[in-house]
């Protein structure tokens, strides 16, 4: 692959910390994309002039982008190189950006929203393989654990600066922002980040065998359960983050501001037990952690039902 003896030259002085600088920063875009706007979903009901179960789709269209097209990322990158698969998703994450900045109709921000998704699935499974092409699977696996860490206090972080956004400017500005993020993404991949996977351990881009590896996991029984358990509790955030705006702002009247600080209470208390379950997991394992989690979940969701069932007018 051909690059600027300039950019070689650039690249050669920055060590592997610019890599994990780097991934951590595309999934902060990743984050922002995917609920930083939230908050301001009644400002866009009003703009749009749409229903509120309408408002839902610009999260759903994004999620079904993200997903399809994240099947076929990996590959694409294993048989073309990280470097290349990334510059051609963040360019076209730059473009779905600027598109939602400057639609003025709902269908096209749907169709804007589809092509964020599509080219965000680029970065979420690329910036995981990086580290696996440079690093023995051991440590890999223990940066990406500190780095989750990280990605679940940015998604959690991002609704709130999303609600200042809103309050201070409108709801389009949440997507200058996505778009800032973008560039710069874009800006970094060009100027800093040198291929991760070599030559010789690339591989075709074969449909058929492409089609035979996903059939071979799928008979995988510890697989499916896993992912089933991921799946659930991920689309129950995704749902609640999703709806959260509309129910607290246009139908219990509570304000932006006020918004922002309920769901500075809720990062906080993530970021809290995100840090609390290393320790619980050192201490008591991953399966004892887990059931405790698990516990947790299942009774703070029956006790939101109960408080909403007794008192459905005060978000306090």
């Amino acid at each position: 692959m051909f690059r600027d003896p300039l950019f070689n030259n650039i690249a050669k002085k920055y060590s592997d910390t610019t890599i994990l600088i780097f991934v951590t920063l595309l999934y902060v875009m990743i984050c922002a994309e995917s609920d930083m706007y939230v908050p301001a979903f009644p400002q866009m009901i009003d703009y749009f002039g749409i229903s509120e179960n309408k408002i839902q789709l610009v999260l759903s269209v994004n999620f079904a982008g993200l997903c399809i097209a994240g099947l076929i990322a990996g590959p694409i990158s294993d048989a073309y190189g990280r470097r290349t698969t990334l510059i051609a998703g963040l360019l076209l994450f730059v473009i779905g950006s600027i598109g939602c900045v400057y639609t003025d109709n709902f269908i096209m921000m749907l169709f804007w929203r589809l092509i964020q998704g599509i080219a965000t699935s680029v970065p979420m499974v690329i910036g995981a393989a990086m580290f696996f092409d440079k690093y023995n699977a051991e440590k890999a696996g223990k940066i990406l654990g500190v780095l989750n860490s990280f990605i679940s206090a940015s998604m959690a972080a991002a609704p709130i600066i999303g609600a200042w956004i809103s309050e201070a400017f409108d709801w389009r500005a949440n997507f200058v922002a996505i778009l800032i993020l973008g560039i710069i993404s874009f800006a970094a991949i060009l100027l800093i980040i040198e291929e991760t996977l070599q030559e010789d351990k690339r591989k075709k881009f074969n449909i058929k065998e492409i089609l035979k590896n996903y059939g071979r996991v799928l008979k995988s029984f510890p697989f499916i359960m896993y992912s089933i358990m991921a799946i659930f509790s991920f689309t129950t955030t995704i749902v609640y983050i999703a709806n959260l705006s509309v129910i607290f702002i246009n139908h219990i009247g509570m304000t932006l501001e006020v918004f922002s600080y309920h769901q500075a209470s809720t990062m906080l208390t993530f970021i809290i037990f995100s840090l609390l379950s290393i320790k619980l997991i050192n201490k008591y394992g991953i399966d004892r952690t887990k059931n405790l989690g698990t516990i947790l979940c299942t009774l703070g969701a029956c006790g939101l039902l109960l408080v909403s069932l007794v008192n459905d007018h005060d978000a306090i």
